[in-house]
């Protein structure tokens, strides 16, 4: 058996929870005091009140709420005191350390309470003869209300705000007149009804300032709409034209045209409808600022703008605003100003296509590629130009439909430059892939065999001169390979289609030289060119052998003497063989 002793462990446990109760109980006590306090400053407050002197009919309502207040609060206050009273009990139960003046007061509170009821209840009934003088006043106040009440609905229905023929911004000064107004009344309603239920009085409805109130309500809905519209358009008005962005303020209009169609409820009033023509108004003009601020206009379209209309005007960006546009009465040639502007875009069209050409071409760059024979460097090589012929072809067909249209003028000049230029590198690009094809085929001819170089010696030359020039011209676009620059190299053109007819009369005295050993050796026409070329460039005879079935019909093979010299039999595709007499 085991034996355990855990006094240590059950007395730390102990003086923990202890320590725990007493900490909550501090804190029990912090928070006691602060209700002990805000309750015991609530009775002592309600008694001043109290025992206010009601001169006259504020002060009585003053009382009087006082009164309602407290005995409204009763339950309320006596579920606080006696909650305290019991936190205290628990904190004795636990030997929680109280303040014992603080205890005191807490367990006093309920008498107080009592005794504040008590004099409430005594103070309300001294107050009869004082709440009948005033009852009296207070029914001649709800009459001579009622009756300024009527006397505002008139006067709103004859002269107010909401008239057909009515000026907007006069009808903006009399909602704010008649809000003001409205204010008051409020204010006034709520004193005159709180006295009615202080006095025991019925509750009087004033229909005249509630028709009053539902009415100002719809118009203030349409003016808020109308006032936000010309504030809009005056913060507009004083932008400078360069910075006003068309957008905004027709995103602005269609929004208020959007918040007017919002109030369908209220479309009926006149005043909506003035509002809403006022603003279509507004929006019909947009269109002519529209034009006008389009980016697409030039000096050039402002100065056939001022010459055909006859006026004039600065565009000075640190002055011109909109205010001055509206000064212009341009409204009367709207007709023009849209021409001038579809002109505008037209040519903005071909500008922006020159522009994107001009990017376009300065970006485009040759893909060279090192041309390998084995370990040994051949030079530099052109990749594919597909992707290039195509973009060619496509700007091709777009500068052809520019030339085409009837607002090409004042970009003739480069799109004639740029005709002359793609049609350059187009060209340049043929020849240049047309050389580097003939150059790569006989390169590895007049350079990869000597005997070729021996057997023709003249044609070797002039390969080699070939040669040089090619490699040269590969060196320079490799340091500086932009299409653009490459093609438009001075005599670049003429110097690729001289390598071309070079190149050309190479090809043509390899073809004669070949034909030559073909009329020697007929069965020398059943092989290729290259073929061909693999044989006689070399001194190995054993070359012959992978065209033998295309030589001789259904010989594989030859079979050769000591040191390749002699042919001393056949062999056929069937593995059959039969030796020469003689070799």
């Amino acid at each position: 058996f085991v034996r355990v002793s855990s006094h240590t462990l059950v007395n730390a446990v102990r003086d923990e929870a202890l320590q725990w109760v007493m900490a909550i109980g501090k804190e029990m006590n912090d928070l006691d005091r602060e209700k002990l306090t805000q309750l015991r400053t609530t009775i002592e407050e309600s008694t001043t009140k109290l025992h206010a002197d009601p001169n006259s009919l504020e002060d009585l309502k003053g009382v009087l709420n006082v009164i309602a207040t407290i005995r409204k609060e009763s339950m309320n206050v006596e579920l606080e005191y006696l909650d305290l009273e019991e936190r205290f009990r628990t904190r004795d139960l636990y030997n929680v350390p109280n303040d014992p003046e603080e205890k005191k007061e807490a367990f006093q509170i309920r008498d107080l309470y009592a005794d504040l009821q008590a004099e409430t209840d005594k103070v309300d009934a001294s107050l009869e003869e004082v709440k009948a003088k005033f009852t009296k006043i207070t029914v001649n106040q709800v009459l001579d209300f009622s009756k300024s009440n009527k006397a505002l609905l008139e006067e709103l229905k004859t002269s107010g705000p909401g008239l057909p023929a009515i000026d907007l911004d006069v009808g903006v000064e009399l909602m704010k007149k008649f809000q003001e107004i409205m204010v008051e009344k409020t204010a006034m309603r709520e004193d005159l009804v709180l006295a009615e239920k202080l006095f025991d009085l019925p509750l009087t409805s004033h229909p005249e300032l509630f028709e009053v109130e539902r009415e100002l309500k719809n118009l203030a809905q349409i003016y808020v709409v109308y006032s936000d519209h010309v504030a809009a358009v005056n913060q507009f008005s004083n932008m400078l034209w360069a910075e006003l962005d068309i957008k905004k303020l027709v995103d602005s209009t269609e929004d208020f045209i959007f918040r007017l169609k919002r109030l369908k409820a209220l479309k009926d009033f006149p005043v909506f409808r003035l509002v809403d023509a006022k603003i279509l108004a507004f929006q019909a003009s947009l269109p002519l600022i529209e034009n006008l601020k389009n980016d697409a206009l030039r000096k050039r379209h402002w100065e056939r703008l001022m010459q055909e209309t006859g006026q004039r005007f600065e565009m000075d960006p640190k002055t011109f605003t909109l205010a001055n546009l509206f000064a212009m009465n341009l409204a009367n040639y709207a007709d023009l100003i849209a021409e001038i502007t579809n002109s505008a875009v037209k040519e903005l069209t071909i500008e922006s296509e020159l522009r994107k050409l001009n990017e376009v071409w300065k970006d485009q760059r040759f893909d060279l590629f090192k041309y390998m024979k084995g370990t040994e460097d051949r030079g530099y090589v052109l990749k594919s130009v597909e992707e290039v012929t195509l973009l060619l072809e496509d700007m091709g067909l777009n500068l052809q439909s520019m030339m085409a249209s009837r607002f090409v003028k004042p970009f003739l000049e480069d799109v004639q430059r740029w005709e002359k230029k793609l049609s350059l590198i187009a060209e340049t690009i043929e020849v240049w892939m047309l050389v580097q094809r003939k150059w790569m085929y006989l390169e590895s001819i007049f350079v990869g065999s000597d005997d070729i170089r021996h057997q023709l010696p003249a044609e070797a030359k002039r390969f080699d001169g070939i040669d040089k020039t090619w490699k040269g011209i590969m060196v320079a676009t490799a340091k500086n390979p932009n299409i653009l620059e490459a093609c438009s190299v001075e005599g670049r053109l003429d110097t690729l289609r001289t390598l071309s007819d070079s190149l050309e009369q190479c090809q043509k005295s390899l073809t004669d030289y070949l034909d030559t050993k073909r009329c020697s050796f007929p069965r020398f026409f059943f092989i290729s060119d290259d073929e061909l070329l693999s044989i006689l460039g070399t001194s190995d005879a054993t070359s012959v052998q992978e065209h033998m079935l295309k030589l001789f019909d259904n010989c594989a093979m030859l079979k050769f003497g000591r040191g390749n010299k002699t042919v001393v039999g056949m062999k056929s595709s069937e593995g059959e063989t039969y030796d020469f007499r003689a070799p």
